[in-house]
């Protein structure tokens, strides 16, 4: 069933980002950009406080509970954890929001802002609870529990969003229909998590979600700094409108990460499992099935959208983003190898080298810093936000190989690469493949080229023996919707 869960974690969030995008750009035009700020203003200024609840105890109370460890007790602890850390974000928000209100003049333009912030504080705090039901989820690896609230929380969402806009409301009415969907949603989780056990107070097992969490929360501030810092570099450097270059390019090519983010879910809680039943022949089985499934059919999507990056931007955002083509390209090479190495990282999570692995992130920030300044600095290369996309697919490849150089060296009778010649049978089709699209000159030629891309990868891959009957059946495994329905209703139905 992981190829289900995985197939849904995946799909579900693709779906809901391309309703998102939808939703949004009737709501930008309708209500335009003064009220798609402030729910943004509010959002951001919010959100700042959740480094103070997600410290990491997520990734623990996954790696505790798909490890052997009781979960009854983990589930007693993780829960305290979570109620404290809610109260305090929640506590901490609504003091920052007085502060600001009271003695910081100029925080909030109007008293829409201060209204609209208020309610994201309650929203966003509401939601954090979902976090305890949700996290447990997925250490049972039940993805369609974890996955399908939050789908039916976002589409709800959406839905009120659109309808209060279409009927001439603003901002206020956008986050009271954000709160609206989150609290219409708390009897499904309710009813999900009925029956679920609670432990009481276990200090050594509290001490083991700590030595956890510490560096897992490391890696989070790292990872955001990363995310950030790039746009902030080009901003000091070049402008707004550089950074809006990058950003688009970056927004249309997102899609991909999302298979690094359902499969981390997922593979976590496995991998903990079977390695700390010793049981690391099967994690390298998983490892070869994904490693095949990457290369053979998402690399040749993400060829053929790097390739045609310039028809994707002209059509989508118009000629006057003809910046973010070559940032569209590179972007959708760092989302997937980003995708392709998160495997290795989770391994080294799931062996427990977590220190390791906040290490790595570490190092990756610095690589990306000081490629990107040499990039994009005017007295360097001065290469703006392509240098800065460059810049970015090299710190995901520093990073993804320091990974699997650990998994390596850390876990040895795991095999690294098991798909080598898959994989550079891959890279070398991309000089020929970017050759031809290049000699074409109108967009039929184009739009043919890149229908061709994917099939002539599979009739290369069959022909040198590459790509195996085995493969196949998986890819329509993935796709079988008789296969999906059954998957969630069988586990919507169980009582854990």
């Amino acid at each position: 069933m992981i190829k289900q869960k995985l197939a849904l974690s995946y799909l579900s969030k693709i779906l809901l980002q391309i309703f998102q995008f939808a939703v949004t750009i009737i709501v930008a035009r309708v209500a335009g950009a003064s009220v798609m700020g402030t729910v943004a203003f509010a959002t951001s200024f919010v959100s700042l406080f959740t480094i103070f609840f997600d410290m990491g105890q997520g990734v623990a109370h996954i790696k505790l509970v798909s490890e052997g460890q009781n979960e009854k007790q983990c589930n007693g602890i993780y829960f305290r954890i979570q109620l404290i850390l809610s109260i305090v974000f929640f506590l901490l928000a609504l003091c920052f929001f007085g502060i600001s209100k009271y003695f910081l003049a100029g925080t909030f333009e109007s008293k829409v802002h201060e209204q609209v912030v208020l309610v994201t504080i309650f929203t966003i705090s509401i939601g954090n609870l979902f976090s305890i039901p949700r996290t447990t989820f997925n250490a049972r690896v039940e993805q369609a529990r974890a996955d399908i609230p939050d789908l039916l929380r976002q589409i709800i969402y959406q839905v009120f969003r659109l309808s209060v806009v279409l009927a001439g409301y603003g901002a206020l009415a956008i986050s009271l229909s954000n709160l609206a969907a989150t609290i219409l949603i708390i009897p499904l989780y309710l009813y999900l998590f009925k029956g679920t056990q609670w432990g009481g107070w276990d200090k050594s097992l509290f001490k083991k979600y700590v030595s956890i969490s510490l560096p897992v929360f490391i890696t989070n501030i790292v990872d955001i700094l990363s995310n950030h810092s790039d746009k902030v570099l080009l901003q000091f450097f070049y402008g707004s409108s550089e950074v809006g270059y990058y950003v688009a390019g970056f927004s249309i090519g997102s899609l991909i990460l999302l298979v690094g983010y359902s499969l981390g879910l997922i593979l976590l809680p496995t991998f903990s499992k079977e390695i700390a039943s010793n049981n690391h022949n099967n994690v390298s089985r998983v490892l070869e099935k994904f490693e095949r499934f990457t290369w053979l059919f998402i690399f040749p999507l993400t060829l053929a959208t790097s390739i045609g990056s310039d028809l994707i931007v002209t059509t989508i955002l118009g000629d006057a983003f003809h910046k973010t083509v070559p940032v569209l390209s590179f972007i959708n090479f760092s989302a997937f190898f980003t995708s392709y190495f998160v495997v290795y990282g989770v391994i080294l999570s799931s062996s427990g080298f977590f220190r390791l692995n906040a290490g790595i992130y570490t190092l990756k920030f610095v690589f990306l810093i000081v490629t990107a300044i040499i990039a994009i600095h005017p007295q360097f290369l001065h290469m703006g936000a392509k240098g800065l996309a460059i810049s970015l697919m090299a710190s995901n490849i520093f990073s993804g190989l320091m990974f699997v150089y650990y998994v390596k060296k850390k876990q040895q009778i795991i095999q690294i690469f098991p798909s080598a010649r898959l994989i550079f049978y891959s890279l070398i089709v991309v000089i020929p493949a970017f050759f031809a699209y290049g000699h074409m000159e109108n967009i039929l030629s184009k739009l043919f080229i890149l229908a061709a891309i994917p099939v002539l990868f599979w009739a290369g891959a069959a022909a040198l023996r590459l790509m195996k009957t085995d493969d196949v059946r998986i890819f329509l495994g993935l796709v079988n919707p008789t296969l999906m329905r059954n998957y969630i209703k069988n586990e919507l139905k169980n009582r854990t």
